[in-house]
C-alpha cells in the first residue's frame, strides 16, 4: 500500500462504509467518585466492555495512595529489566505473597501480558515445536461472553484432546511394534 496511495484510501473508505473503521477517541475523565471505571467521552459516562481493568481496581483509591507512596520512596522507574537493577525487595515480596496465596511454590511476575505470554510459550515449547490455541480463546477474553461460548470452546478443545490422544496412542503402539522388531531382530 506504501506505493499505492489510492489503495490504501479505498481500504480506509470501504471500512467507513461498513461501520468498521476504527478511530481513537480522548477519554475526557471517569464517571463520578474516586474508584470510577467509567470513562467520559463528550458529557455521558459510558459502560466499558472492552478495558483491562477486569477487577475495577485501576482508580482505587486504596492502590492509588499505595501507589503514591511507593512512587515517593522508589521513583517512578525500575531503571532496567528485572535481570539488571528492576526486580526490587516489594516484587520478591508480592512474588512470595502469590505464591503463598495459590499454594505454589513460587511465583514470578511479568511487567505485560505480551510477557506473560512469551514466557511462558518459551517455557512450553522449545524449537521446532507447535502450541495449538483454540481460536475462541482470544475472543472469549476479548468479549467477555464466557457462558456463551464455554460449549463451543470445551467441544473443541475435547475433540483437539481426543486427536491428540489418538496420536499419542498411535506413537506408542508404533514405538511397541519397533520394540517388537528389534527384539525379534536382537537390537537394543
Amino acid at each position: 500500500m506504501r506505493r499505492h496511495p489510492q489503495a490504501a484510501a479505498d481500504a480506509l473508505a470501504a471500512l467507513q462504509q461498513q461501520h468498521l473503521r476504527r478511530a481513537r477517541r480522548t477519554v475526557l475523565g471517569y464517571g463520578e467518585g474516586a474508584g470510577s471505571t467509567r470513562p467520559r467521552w463528550g458529557d455521558a459516562p459510558l459502560l466499558n466492555f472492552c478495558g483491562n481493568d477486569y477487577l475495577g481496581l485501576a482508580r482505587d483509591p486504596r492502590l492509588t495512595a499505595a501507589l503514591t507512596e511507593a512512587a515517593r520512596h522508589w521513583g517512578v522507574g525500575s531503571g532496567a529489566s528485572h535481570l539488571v537493577t528492576g526486580h526490587t525487595r516489594e516484587h520478591q515480596l508480592l512474588e512470595e505473597e502469590l505464591a503463598a496465596f495459590t499454594g505454589r511454590e513460587s511465583a514470578l511476575l511479568f511487567s505485560t501480558g505480551y510477557m506473560a505470554n512469551v514466557g511462558v510459550v518459551s517455557a512450553l515449547c522449545g524449537r521446532g515445536e507447535r502450541l495449538l490455541q483454540d481460536r475462541l480463546q482470544a475472543l472469549e477474553n476479548e468479549i467477555g461472553q464466557r457462558d456463551q461460548l464455554e460449549g463451543q470452546i470445551d467441544g473443541k478443545m475435547l475433540a483437539l484432546f481426543s486427536r491428540l490422544k489418538a496420536l499419542e496412542d498411535a506413537n506408542v503402539r508404533l514405538e511397541q511394534a519397533n520394540e517388537g522388531l528389534r527384539q525379534k531382530a536382537g537390537i537394543h
